[in-house]
């Protein structure tokens, strides 16, 4: 279809790439790092059997399908501040 002209559609090959309400999450690594704590000792403050005894709330942190879990950051600077 000629009369259709598609590179109405692309993005410029430098255009940057705007973020929208994107939040900051860490892996469990990450935040073991930062802490200087084990990735053991970051699980068991995430508490999966009881949640009312976490470290970590448990709407702070969410697991992807993939089962790796996330940690948000305003639950990492909390623990931040603690230490």
């Amino acid at each position: 279809m000629p009369w259709i002209n598609r590179q109405q559609n692309w993005l410029p090959k430098n255009a940057p790439l705007v973020r929208q309400n994107q939040e900051t999450v860490y892996t469990v690594t990450e935040v073991a790092a930062l802490l200087k704590v084990s990735r053991t000792t970051v699980y068991k403050w995430l508490a999966f059997d009881a949640p009312t005894e976490a470290v970590i709330p448990p709407d702070m942190w969410f697991k992807l399908p993939t089962g790796h879990i996330r940690i948000r950051r305003p639950a990492v600077d909390m623990l931040l501040n603690q230490a």
